[in-house]
């Protein structure tokens, strides 16, 4: 009977220090962001998203608390008359956009821990920034 006494604090000790171990081990949630956003691009990027239009990489700033997702369009997607239409259209583009982060189910823990999303799509030919499309809480919280 005494060694059980030994052995049930023994086994406390053993596991307040695993567990203070494990809590130490646990990553933030910004810093899980940036693995999940890392490991997002090494295992699909670059990834087709239709013709002309490709995903690269997908990036998060800790300091800005954005989530970005680089495009390169090329092609058909990729001329000086599209990025004229998509300037022209920002606002119908930036509405759709709006709609389809507001619905999607992927980003939803990440609009509740209120991060920034941003879209870039940078021109192949030119090597510039055709559109960028950044959205905070306040434009996808609903009121």
């Amino acid at each position: 009977m005494g060694t059980k006494k030994y052995i049930l604090p023994s086994f406390r000790v053993g596991l307040a220090a695993l567990t203070l171990a494990l809590a130490a081990c646990q990553e933030s949630f910004d810093e899980r962001c940036v693995r999940e956003a890392r490991e997002y691009t090494e295992k699909h990027c670059p990834m087709p998203q239709g013709d002309g239009c490709t995903l690269d990489s997908a990036a998060f700033n800790v300091a800005t608390r954005t989530l970005s997702y680089h495009y390169t369009l090329t092609d058909s997607l990729d001329g000086p008359d599209i990025n004229r239409q998509l300037a022209e259209n920002h606002d119908a583009l930036r509405r759709e956009m709006l709609s389809a982060l507001r619905n999607s189910i992927a980003l939803k823990e990440y609009m509740e821990h209120g991060l920034n999303f941003s879209y870039v799509y940078t021109s192949r030919r030119t090597g510039r920034h055709v559109i960028v499309l950044t959205f905070t809480p306040r434009d996808y919280q609903r009121p």
